[in-house]
């Protein structure tokens, strides 16, 4: 009897503790333009990781979790639309999901800033540099924000 309560647990258990990120995810390398975040990709499509540089250690380029990037998608609709509290608040929401994806922090810096908190901003834009050591672009972007004094 113990057996039967044990397998259906342990099944469940497992199941919920999948490690993370999830298949679908993309790395900051592989996504769209200059100051976009990544976005989520088709499961079992691949991009190409460039080549490391003779002498220089290969690093694996960052992967985020594909939740965080629907929020930051409907966080710039909601600003887009002039609903920064409504996008502010998707952020936070996108946090909760991915706190060290510096592309949440880099748009909630926007929002901050777009609302006239310049101080906020410039929090956001700092703890986005931050985290970005390992995603050049986000970095860029980060520290773009802050040499602009977060417009």
């Amino acid at each position: 009897m113990r057996g039967l309560f044990l397998v259906p647990v342990s099944v469940a258990v497992l199941s919920g503790c999948a490690s993370w990120p999830a298949s679908g995810t993309v790395s900051a390398g592989e996504a769209g333009g200059e100051g976009s975040a990544p976005v989520a990709a088709e499961p079992g499509g691949g991009g190409s990781v460039p080549a490391p540089t003779p002498g220089t250690p290969a690093m694996p380029p960052p992967v985020y979790h594909p939740a965080g990037q629907a929020l930051i998608d409907q966080a710039r609709q909601q600003m887009a639309a002039g609903d920064l509290e409504a996008a502010g608040s998707t952020l936070e929401r996108g946090l909760r999901v991915d706190p060290d994806n510096p592309w949440i922090w880099i748009e909630l810096a926007r929002v901050r800033s777009a609302a006239g908190d310049v101080r906020g901003a410039r929090s956001m834009a700092s703890r986005a540099a931050g985290l970005a050591s390992q995603d050049p672009e986000a970095e860029a972007a980060a520290r773009r924000l802050l040499g602009s004094g977060v417009p």
